[in-house]
């Protein structure tokens, strides 16, 4: 269930739920779309929620059965790009027009890293192919001093920004290309082991 209820329940948007689940002698349950298992548990923690989402539960018995269950839980309440601090990760905000106008936001979500080939599509259903732009936010762990290279390759143009300070701006203020153009890439010297903010 989510928080108490078997669902559907409804949350705000970027809020989080309490996932708990048990069984009667099952031999093992997952629930998708996580990495969760085990034959109970008393509540985990969705973290932020930027989506509508169903969590369904699979489990097994000593004889193979499996069985099912899910819950569903929907977002109220508009997107915000509202940075909440993401570690190893970007936090990404989909905007549906070139210029990441606030009324213009449709899509939040996290993402592992910022490497895709959208082509002629785009970055989701709710986003029109082409005409959109994202901004994306994460607080990365370097484990050791030493100098770092950043690489970007865009056709549409790309900010990157390091601690605050702009460090490259590829095709920012260029007319649309119809191909990608060649990789550039930026350095900084010496950065200190720790977290810094790649924005």
């Amino acid at each position: 269930d989510a928080d108490g209820s078997d669902g559907p329940i409804s949350k705000a948007f970027g809020s989080s739920a309490i996932i708990s689940w048990s069984s009667l002698n099952a031999t093992s349950c997952s629930v998708a779309p996580t990495s969760w298992t085990g034959t109970s548990n008393s509540g985990i923690t969705s973290g932020p929620l930027f989506a509508d989402i169903t969590y369904g539960l699979s489990c097994t018995g000593p004889s193979g059965t499996v069985l099912v269950d899910s819950v569903t839980i929907n977002m109220t309440g508009s997107p915000v790009c509202s940075y909440p601090g993401v570690t190893d990760a970007f936090y990404g905000c989909y905007y549906d027009d070139e210029n990441m106008s606030a009324a213009e936001l449709r899509v939040v979500r996290i993402d592992p890293n910022v490497n895709f080939l959208w082509g002629l599509g785009s970055p989701h259903a709710f986003v029109g192919p082409d005409t959109f732009s994202a901004r994306w936010e994460g607080d990365w762990n370097f484990p050791v001093t030493a100098d770092h290279t950043f690489f970007a390759t865009t056709s549409d143009g790309m900010r990157i920004y390091v601690d605050g300070a702009l460090l490259m701006e590829p095709n920012w203020n260029s007319p649309k290309v119809a191909i990608f153009p060649d990789a550039v890439q930026a350095s900084i010297s010496n950065i200190s082991a720790g977290s810094h903010r790649i924005l």
